[in-house]
Formats: structure tokens, C-alpha cells, sequence
């Protein structure tokens, strides 16, 4: 028994071996002569040898396919044309390919047409029904239904007028042999010297003519009924064709009415939410015009109340500098008039008046520079407040940026008397002088400069004395432009809100720490749109924050 099945499995193996070597063989047959062949024969061979691997190799028959359908358009040959998409339809669709299947097979359907062939149009047709159920496309499925039902009853008037045309010719057939028959008759009847024997011969003849003549015009009457009954089935079929495209018709039209109501109902939609945003988007910016228009007010009593309180210092601190300078002279003539009396005091006397006025000349000459560092602090202040002049005007960048730094950091440690700043400087020597609107540029300098000083000053809060707030200005000349840069090491600013710094009442800072959101949207304004210049910014959270101004050099 084991020997049995044994020998059974040794001739299975040895079969689909025999079938694997025959098929081998006749690729390798079908391939040679393929590299020998040209036009329309080769590809016949292409398509065959699809068919051969279509089973064992889908992808290499898919290769073959695709040629031999390139190679059909560029030679304009509609049979291969129509024979490789069928073909690449039915492999895309058992790779659940649809939408490649679906290209395909209506590239069959036209092939198909070109051909005049209704038998492939009908082959095509009924696939593309498949694929449209397969992918659950019920209006495209109906179409390609009532197209294939249109051309199958034209299929088969085609086939009814044939075979009326074949009745027609029996009838005419049957005709003929009656005259025929007749005739014979007629010479019977016409013979006058007949024996007895020739006699009955004759009537035994005549009898068989007269069933002959009975048979075919039964026929005959059957041939006729069978026409007309044909005929009565193509008028049907016309009919029901006439009634399939009139439903066809009607479903076409049903159809665009619907995508009509479709496309009109979305434009409708789309016009309430485009008004709908348009009045939120009004609203929106009429609050934030409202709230701008607040700040402003906000800010320009700000600034005459900044203006009045820098005037009324101007007074004391004018007097401050110039007995800061009367002092110094009075120290210079004291030591002339000591000289003048040096021989009539003691040695010990001369040397402690002698310190005395350099005491009393260096702290003039300390009052003097702290006057009129203050003096600049508060010219600073006046220009800054003041709203008059707008026009550009040649500046010093450097002074303009140290005396905005200066501004910024001493107005915030009035509120943070215990934050302390190291600034480090790097500005560029012999920087040439540019026209900017001093006041404008002051005004975006001091925004950033006082939020870093607040990021600075929080990261201090949190991490304690082991920090050490820095703040680094830098300005440099890079082409025609001048670039300054204002970093510092504080809390720097998240990525995911980095790209809404600039935007108008965006804000981060809590209630009661300058949470108006403007002062950065501000500065992007007056660097971008008023002076044509860009703003960039670089920061990495919890390290650092780097403002980028590039001011185009005008001179």
C-alpha cells in the first residue's frame, strides 16, 4: 500500500514537472520568436506570452501587457489595443486594482468601437458592470447596464434581419422547385401514346409531385409564419431599445438635474460661510481697531505725561550741570589762589588743602558726567514722547540703540529694584549714519529690550542667584544694510507659538505685566511697512531669545 502511494506521488511529481518543462518550453519558444518580430505579429506574441504567465507570474505578465498596449497605440492597431487592456483589466481588478481596471477597460470599450465589434464591446461592458459593483458605483454601473442592453439588442436585430433575409431566400428557393414541379407536371399531362405501364408510372409520378408540391407549400406557409413571427419579434426589440434609450435618456437627464441641485446647494453654502466669515472677520477686526485705538489713547497720555515729567527735570538737572562745571572752576581758581599762598601756611596745612580740593574737584567732576548721563536719559525720554517729528532723519544707530538699552533696563528695575542686568556690547566702530525716525526705531528697540528684560528677570525668579541675567547688543554693517542684534539668556520663546509673536494683543504675560499684546506687532510694523527692513527672531525655550533688525542704509 505504501509502495502504491509512493509510486502514485513519484507520478504526480513527475507530471507537473512534464507540465512546468512543457510550459518553459514554450515561453522560451514564444520569447525567441518575439525578439524576431515586429508590428501587429509582435504583439500577438506579447499577449500570448501574457496568457502564458498570467497564472504563474502576474507581474511579468503585466510587463508584457503594458507593451504590447503602447505598441498597439503607436501603431494604431485596435485589436491589440483591445485585447491587452481587457487583458490588464481583469489582472488590476483581481488585484482589487479598481480605478487602474476601470481606465483600462473603457480603453477596451473604444478599441472595441473602432473595431466595430459589438461581441467585444459587450465583453467590455460586462466587465466595467463587475468593477462599477465591485466599487459601488450604482450610477455608473446603470449606464454601463443600459449601454450593454442597447448593444446586445442591436446584436440581435442584427441577427433577426439575417435570418429573415435566409427565410426569404428558402421561400424564393421553394418557389422555384413549385415551377419546377409544375412543369414536370404539365409535360406528364401534355404525353398522348402511353402504354398502361407508363400509365400508372405516370400517375404513381404525378402522385409524388402533388405531395412534393403539398409538402413545400406546407413549408413554404411555415417559412412565412416563421417570418412574420421574426418580424414581429424585431419590432419588439426595436421597441425595447427605443424604450431602454428613452429610460438611458431620462436617467442622464435626472442625473445632471441632480448634480445641478448638488453644485447649487454647495455655492449657496459656501456663499452664507463666506459671509459668515466675512461679518466674524469684520467684528473681529473692529474689535481689535477699538482696542488699538485704546492702547493708542493709552499710550499718548503716556507719552504727554512722560514728556511733562522729563521737562520739569530738564529745569534742576540744567542747574545740577552747569554748578557741577561753576564748581570745577572754583576748584581750579582755588588752587591757583593756594599756590599764591603757599609760603604763608604751614607744609601740613598746605597738603590736607591741597586734598581737600582734589576731593572737591573729582566730585564735581563725578556730578558733572552723572548729570549729563541723566541729561541724556531724559532727552531720551523727551524724544521718545515726542509725536511731531515723523520725518526720517540721519541717526546714530549705536547712540540711538545704547540709549534705548539704558531706558529700558533702568524704567524696568524701577519696578524690580533687586533684578540686576549684565549687558555686553559689540558695536561696530565707524558706523556710518543712516535716516531713520529716531523716535519710531527707540520705540522698537525699547519693546524688545523690555521683554527681555522680563524674561530675564523671570528665569532669575525661578533658578535663583546661581543665574546671571545677560543681555547681548551687537550692530554690524552687512552690504547695504545695517543689522543689530539684541539677545539675552532668558526663558526664550516656545516653538509652537513662535510664529504668533508678531500677531496684533497676542500675548503671554500675565494680567498687570504689560499684557497689551501690541508692543512686538508694533515693532514688526515699524521695522517692516515703516522702515523696510526685516525682523527675525531665533530662540530656543529655556535658553535664549535673538532679535534680528535689518534696516536698509539710506543716506
Amino acid at each position: 500500500m505504501i509502495n502504491s502511494f509512493s509510486s502514485g506521488c513519484l507520478f504526480l511529481f513527475l507530471c507537473l514537472a512534464g507540465t512546468s518543462l512543457a510550459q518553459q518550453s514554450i515561453t522560451d519558444s514564444l520569447q525567441q520568436q518575439l525578439a524576431q518580430s515586429s508590428g501587429t505579429a509582435k504583439v500577438e506574441l506579447q499577449i500570448e506570452l501574457a496568457e502564458e504567465y498570467l497564472s504563474s507570474a502576474p507581474d511579468n505578465a503585466e510587463d508584457y501587457l503594458d507593451d504590447a498596449y503602447d505598441l498597439s497605440k503607436d501603431i494604431n492597431y485596435a485589436s491589440g489595443i483591445y485585447q491587452s487592456a481587457m487583458l490588464i483589466a481583469q489582472l488590476s481588478k483581481s488585484k482589487q486594482k479598481y480605478w487602474k481596471s476601470s481606465r483600462y477597460v473603457k480603453r477596451a470599450i473604444e478599441a472595441a468601437q473602432k473595431m466595430n465589434s459589438k461581441e467585444a464591446q459587450l465583453q467590455a461592458l460586462s466587465l466595467s458592470m463587475n468593477i462599477y459593483q465591485l466599487r459601488g458605483k450604482s450610477n455608473s454601473f446603470a449606464e454601463a447596464k443600459a449601454e450593454y442592453e442597447r448593444i446586445k439588442n442591436e446584436l440581435d436585430l442584427d441577427q433577426l434581419r439575417s435570418e429573415r433575409v435566409y427565410n426569404q431566400q428558402a421561400l424564393e428557393k421553394s418557389q422555384i422547385i413549385q415551377d419546377s414541379i409544375k412543369k414536370e407536371q404539365a409535360e406528364v399531362l401534355s404525353s398522348l401514346e402511353l402504354t398502361v405501364a407508363e400509365k400508372e408510372q405516370q400517375a404513381a409520378l404525378l402522385d409524388t409531385l402533388t405531395q412534393k408540391n403539398e409538402l413545400l407549400s406546407r413549408k413554404a406557409l411555415l417559412l412565412e409564419l416563421e417570418q412574420f413571427k421574426r418580424e414581429r419579434e424585431i419590432e419588439q426589440q426595436e421597441q425595447a431599445l427605443r424604450d431602454s434609450e428613452e429610460k438611458l435618456k431620462n436617467q442622464r437627464i435626472r442625473n445632471t438635474f441632480l448634480i445641478i441641485i448638488f453644485v447649487a446647494v454647495i455655492l449657496v453654502i459656501s456663499l452664507v460661510m463666506n459671509n459668515y466669515r466675512l461679518q466674524k472677520r469684520r467684528a473681529e477686526e473692529k474689535a481689535q481697531l477699538q482696542e488699538q485705538l485704546m492702547v493708542q489713547d493709552k499710550l499718548a497720555a503716556l507719552g504727554q505725561l512722560t514728556a511733562g515729567i522729563a521737562h520739569e527735570i530738564k529745569n534742576p538737572l540744567n542747574f545740577v550741570n552747569n554748578f557741577s562745571e561753576g564748581s570745577l572752576a572754583m576748584t581750579e581758581e582755588l588752587e591757583e589762589s593756594l599756590q599764591e599762598v603757599k609760603t604763608n601756611i604751614s607744609e601740613d596745612d598746605y597738603e590736607n588743602m591741597t586734598e581737600l580740593i582734589d576731593e572737591l574737584k573729582q566730585n564735581a567732576v563725578d556730578i558733572s558726567f552723572h548729570g549729563k548721563r541723566a541729561d541724556e536719559i531724559v532727552n531720551a525720554m523727551m524724544d521718545h514722547a515726542r509725536s511731531d517729528k515723523v520725518h526720517p532723519e540721519l541717526t546714530d544707530l549705536n547712540k540711538l540703540f545704547l540709549n534705548s538699552a539704558n531706558l529700558a533696563y533702568h524704567g524696568y528695575r524701577s519696578n524690580q529694584a533687586a533684578f540686576q542686568l549684565q549687558i555686553q556690547q559689540d558695536l561696530e566702530e565707524n558706523l556710518p549714519l543712516t535716516k531713520v525716525i529716531p523716535q519710531q526705531i527707540s520705540r522698537a528697540l525699547l519693546n524688545i529690550i523690555n521683554n527681555a528684560c522680563y524674561a530675564t528677570n523671570e528665569k532669575r525668579v525661578q533658578e535663583g542667584i546661581t543665574y546671571q541675567p545677560q543681555l547681548s547688543l551687537k550692530t554690524t554693517q552687512e552690504g547695504k544694510n545695517i543689522v543689530i542684534r539684541i539677545r539675552d539668556n532668558g526663558t526664550g520663546i516656545p516653538e509652537k507659538i513662535r510664529k504668533d509673536i508678531f500677531t496684533p494683543f497676542f500675548t503671554t504675560k500675565p494680567t498687570g505685566k504689560g499684557n497689551t499684546g501690541l508692543g512686538l506687532s508694533m515693532t514688526h510694523k515699524i521695522i517692516v511697512e515703516e522702515h523696510s527692513g526685516q525682523l527675525q527672531v531665533e530662540s530656543e525655550a529655556g535658553s535664549f531669545t535673538e532679535f534680528i533688525i535689518s534696516l536698509p542704509l539710506k543716506k
